[in-house]
């Protein structure tokens, strides 16, 4: 065989190796393109491709077309990989057992290609589209050689230079068989346009520049491409139940809209739900209700609470856990939108129960509450968003101050309308109902007043601590005097006190004013600093011997 020959027979061998690995690599698993305006006209454009792990092969450049609306000048653009991330919801157990880390478990690729274009903006529109030969196959839509394709369609204003919103999380949702689940992928934008979800066909691309609609198996849409779907159109979470083991491709469309209801762009999403025959544990949605809510807050519907601004409130949430033996964990967005903000959570046998609390924004707003519990399910761990939608009305809560005066609460500025209720240690006072409270022989305890306005918003003051008086044991182990004092206090105590003393001074809020430590037997306190009131005074000795008495600087 001469030399030609061989040569011919190594580059059909070749080629046939590179076809077959091209054919293997190209089965996409989802992708969507964004961009980020440089200046009129030009952009830094970004392919986003979901690629199985059983691939090997990432290319190093890709390309997009682009196509105006308004003339024949379409032409291609080469991406430069920029990025080669692992993604997966294994847990952490079963990560190194990745098939992107070398093992047997479903995993995938999310490579990002990106590269500067430059447009006519002249034309009421253009779209950058990407396809490639072959997409992964789906038990949803009808089995064939499909093309995979997404595009993004950019409606450009006269002197606007804006990007396209974001996929914060963008993921490939791994699950077991048996557990309904959710695919949230933290949706943003760079200037703060308005968002809009709705779920619409996968597409593929029949030749040129066109493209078109997949068909769907029976039983299946591009509206219902799990069995129950759901998709919020104002936060983009998509829900859906239980599916039987396979892979199921779900196309969103999220358009931007500007200040002025202008549509920006639409950016189209192709991704995959996988769901696998593994033992199904772990977090189920609790009811759609919320539990536990403070006075002045009003449930208006299963997850959405009104409220008036600058309000402090609490709620909770449970959900079901049917593996007792997992650990519960979650993040929210709450430090964001809302003040004085705690999160607890309680992990119960057969429940998770989750309970916020914060104050409200000083202005009317609606804000979306977002909990993301998670726990340690293997090999996928369970992932659940919570939304609780508030809506902080117009009306303003009351600004509610007490102070004390000799034996009386009173509230400084009570106004005509309200109602009031007293608390002590925590628990209402029965018939405590007016602006101003009789204390008789109160001794270490703590008040506070709830107030609701004719509007129904609600209002807590600060906190009057009321300190022990000087029992008459107390008096047999120290004496203060002069009580009331002027600038000096005289502490005189007996042998029950033993050693170095400590002596602290503290206001009705329980602040610490001053503190000395001392051995004298008879210790003078300078309270010229201190303003005219009650306080508070501790004693501790070396063997934790704790005396409080109260006296009063005039």
């Amino acid at each position: 065989m001469s030399l030609k020959h061989y040569a011919s027979l190594l580059l059909l061998i070749l080629s046939m190796v590179f076809l077959a690995t091209e054919a293997r690599a190209n089965h996409l698993a989802g992708g969507y393109i964004e961009y980020d305006c440089i200046s009129e006209g030009t952009y830094q454009v970004t392919l986003n491709i979901f690629q199985d792990c059983a691939d090997m092969l990432v290319p190093e450049i890709q390309s997009v077309r682009v196509v105006p609306s308004c003339d024949f000048n379409f032409f291609s653009s080469s991406l430069s990989l920029s990025s080669n991330e692992v993604i997966t919801e294994l847990c952490a157990a079963d990560v190194g057992n990745a098939l992107c880390t070398g093992g047997v478990l479903t995993s995938y690729r999310l490579l990002k290609y990106t590269g500067t274009v430059t447009v006519n903006t002249t034309c009421e529109s253009f779209r950058f589209f990407y396809k490639f030969n072959y997409r992964t196959e789906s038990s949803n839509i009808v089995s064939d050689l499909w093309t995979f394709y997404v595009h993004t369609v950019v409606y450009p204003q006269a002197g606007v230079c804006n990007s396209s919103p974001r996929y914060a999380n963008p993921d490939i949702i791994l699950s077991c068989v048996g557990n309904g689940d959710q695919v949230y992928m933290s949706p943003t934008d760079p200037e703060g346009d308005s968002l809009h979800f709705s779920l619409v066909s996968c597409l593929q691309s029949p030749g040129g520049n066109s493209f078109s609609t997949l068909p769907y198996q029976s039983g299946y849409s591009p509206e219902q491409p799990m069995p129950g779907s759901y998709l919020n159109p104002l936060t983009g979470l998509f829900q859906y139940g239980d599916a039987g083991a396979g892979r199921y491709s779900v196309a969103i469309q999220m358009d931007q809209y500007d200040a002025n209801a202008v549509l920006m762009s639409e950016v189209h999403i192709d991704f995959l739900i996988v769901k696998e025959n593994c033992i199904t544990a772990g977090l189920i949605l609790g009811e759609d209700a919320l539990f536990n809510l403070t006075t002045g807050v009003n449930q208006t519907g299963p997850k959405e609470l009104s409220i008036c601004q600058s309000q402090y409130f609490c709620a909770e949430y449970v959900y079901a856990l049917d593996d007792p033996s997992l650990m519960v964990n979650s993040v929210d967005n709450l430090n964001s939108l809302l003040s004085n903000v705690s999160v607890t959570w309680t992990q119960e046998t057969d429940s998770f129960r989750l309970r916020f609390c914060g104050t409200s924004p000083s202005s009317a707003a609606n804000l979306i509450l977002q909990f993301n519990v998670y726990d340690n399910h293997c090999p996928y761990q369970n992932f659940l968003l919570t939304e609780v939608f508030l809506n902080v009305t117009d009306a303003s809560s009351p600004l509610v101050d007490i102070e004390q005066f000799g034996s009386e609460l009173y509230m400084t500025t009570p106004t005509p309308g309200e109602s009031y209720q007293w608390y002590e240690n925590g628990s209402a006072i029965t018939g405590a109902s007016a602006s101003s409270l009789l204390l008789n022989n109160a001794q270490g305890l703590n008040y506070y007043l709830i107030v609701v306005s004719s509007s129904g918003c609600v209002g807590t003051s600060n906190t009057i601590s009321i300190p022990l008086a000087l029992s008459e044991l107390n008096k047999t182990i120290i004496s203060i005097h002069p009580n009331p004092a002027y600038d000096q206090l005289i502490i005189r105590w007996t042998s029950v006190l033993t050693g170095v003393k400590s002596i602290e001074i503290y206001d009705l809020q329980g602040r610490i004013l001053s503190s000395l430590t001392t051995s004298e037997y008879e210790p003078v306190l300078d309270l010229s600093s201190l303003n005219q009131g009650m306080y508070q005074l501790r004693v501790l000795d070396e063997e934790g011997t704790q005396i409080l008495a109260s006296f009063i600087k005039e």
